[in-house]
C-alpha cells in the first residue's frame, strides 16, 4: 500500500498499475485511451518523492496535452501531501523572457517536488540569442539545454506522454528525448496507440525507457529491428 492517500479512488486497473510499476526504473502503460494513464503517472511521482526517489517530474507532451497536465491531471489526481509542490508548462513562445526565466531557475531551484510540462517540439529548441551593442549573446539556454540542466540537477520521473510522438529513430525530438532519457532515474511512456503502421513504431518508444533493451535482445541498431521484424515487397 502507498505511504499517503490517493487523492481519487482508483479503479482496479489503476491501483494494480500503479504497484506494478511504481518502483521500476522504465515501464511502458500502454493502455486505452481515457482508462487512467495520467492518474498512474501522477501517484507514482508522489510514491518516488516521499520515499526520497525522486524530486521531480518531467512530461514532454503533444502541444495543448502538455497544459491539461497542469490545469486539470494535478488538480484532480495528484496527492502531494507535504504541500510543497512547484509547477510550471514551459513555453517556447516566452522562453526568452525574464519571467519564463525566473520560472526556469526557480524549478531548478526549489527544494520540493517540482514538476515541469512542455511540449514535444519545445524539448528542441536550441538557445535564444539576442543582438546587445552590436553582439550577440545568449539570452537563454533553450528548451533542449534546459531539460538537460533539470534532468543533471535533479532525481527525475521523465515521462513521454503519447510517446509515438518519439517512433521515428531520425527525428530530432526522438534523438533529443532518447539521448537524454538515461539521466533520469525513473522513465515512463504513456500511450494508448502505440503502433499505428506498424511493429517499427516501438523501437524508439521502448528506447527511451531502456536505451539498452533492444542490445540486449541481440538487436544491434534500428536496421537490426527493422530486417528482423519487417517483410519487404518489391515494389
Amino acid at each position: 500500500m502507498p505511504l499517503f492517500d490517493f487523492k481519487t479512488t482508483p479503479f482496479a486497473h489503476q491501483l494494480k498499475g500503479f504497484e506494478d510499476s511504481k518502483d521500476r526504473e522504465g515501464y511502458a502503460i500502454l493502455w486505452e485511451p481515457g482508462v487512467g494513464k495520467t492518474w498512474v503517472a501522477l501517484n507514482t511521482i508522489e510514491h518516488l518523492y516521499l520515499t526520497g526517489k525522486a524530486n521531480c517530474l518531467i512530461v514532454v507532451a503533444p502541444e495543448g496535452v502538455h497544459r491539461n497536465w497542469l490545469d486539470a491531471e494535478i488538480p484532480k489526481h495528484l496527492p502531494n501531501t507535504k504541500n510543497d509542490l512547484f509547477a510550471f508548462a514551459y513555453s517556447s513562445d516566452k522562453h526568452g523572457t525574464n519571467e519564463h526565466v525566473a520560472l526556469c531557475n526557480a524549478a531548478l531551484a526549489h527544494g520540493g517536488l517540482t514538476i515541469v510540462s512542455m511540449t514535444y517540439d519545445a524539448a528542441c529548441t536550441d538557445p535564444v540569442r539576442a543582438k546587445q551593442h552590436g553582439r550577440w549573446k545568449t539570452k537563454w539556454m533553450g528548451g533542449k539545454q534546459f531539460l538537460l540542466e533539470l534532468l543533471s540537477k535533479r532525481k527525475c520521473l521523465f515521462v513521454a506522454d503519447e510517446s509515438r510522438r518519439i517512433k521515428t529513430p531520425k527525428a530530432e525530438r526522438t534523438k533529443t528525448l532518447v539521448e537524454l532519457s538515461p539521466l533520469a532515474p525513473y522513465r515512463r511512456i504513456l500511450n494508448g496507440t502505440p503502433v499505428v503502421k506498424g511493429p517499427f513504431d516501438l523501437y524508439s518508444q521502448i528506447k527511451f525507457i531502456d536505451t539498452s533493451f533492444w542490445y540486449r535482445h541481440g538487436i544491434a541498431n534500428y536496421l537490426c529491428f527493422t530486417n528482423l521484424f519487417g517483410v519487404f515487397e518489391k515494389g
